[in-house]
């Protein structure tokens, strides 16, 4: 249990890196990986050679499908790390959890998280906002109520915080770069704003970027402690 505490604290100190800048100190990072790494090898696992080596496998392909998504820009590397981290930390089993590995639970566990987090902006947008769904072409008004808000421009300008928008100058998106920074959105704006196709009080749709290493530490603290008994 040692590692597993080691670990999920490594993630919350991650997590306040992620809330606040987006980004991860690569040298806490390496050496985190390292020194779990170090200390699975020690701490040994109790499992059979061939049934480890279907998890090691298991989480392998996992943890490939993550980086590939990250290299499409879906996800940041930061979520591919943390799950490396995870994986490391609990390669197999334990605990709350009897079948499934970690890694699994922590993804299943990441989509019901981010789904609760979309439920809940689709109950505000129809409660605040069900006017301005109303007025969205057809095509984005079921998915932007789910994953975006309507924000006039002039506060978008003044706190630009973690909020991309999507519907600048007329051009609907459901996604965005998830690698630009507040000034970069404010300039992106600034520059719809040049071209005279939005003004300060018009109101755009727009996301929110999710730090996505609270979610994952959430997601393994429920992969520890309520493990695999809601899914077998």
């Amino acid at each position: 249990m040692i590692l597993e505490v080691i670990t999920v604290v490594v993630l919350i100190v991650l997590s306040l890196y992620d809330i606040r800048t987006r980004e991860l100190p690569r040298g806490l990072v390496y050496s985190s990986l390292f020194l779990l790494l170090v200390g699975r090898i020690l701490y040994g696992i109790s499992m059979p050679h061939k049934l480890l080596l279907i998890y090691a496998i298991f989480d392998s392909i996992l943890l490939a499908m993550m980086a590939l998504m990250a290299g499409l820009g879906l996800i940041g590397w930061g979520d591919v790390a943390a799950l490396a981290i995870i994986t490391v930390s609990s390669p197999t089993p334990s605990y709350a959890a009897h079948i499934m590995p970690p890694l699994l639970l922590v993804l299943i566990y990441y989509v019901i998280v981010v789904g609760l987090i979309m439920v809940s902006t689709a109950i505000y947008n129809i409660i605040f906002h069900k006017e301005a769904l109303s007025e969205l072409p057809s095509r984005y008004k079921v998915i932007y109520l789910f994953i975006a808000r309507p924000m006039r421009v002039q506060e978008i300008l003044k706190k630009p915080g973690w909020w991309y928008p999507l519907n600048l100058c007329g051009e609907y998106k459901t996604s965005f770069n998830i690698y630009l920074d507040p000034p970069d959105i404010v300039k992106q704006v600034k520059q719809a704003l040049n071209k005279g196709c939005i003004k300060k009080d018009s109101i755009i749709w727009v996301t929110y970027g999710l730090p996505g290493l609270p979610i994952i530490t959430l997601a393994y603290i429920l992969a520890l402690t309520i493990g695999d008994k809601p899914f077998i």
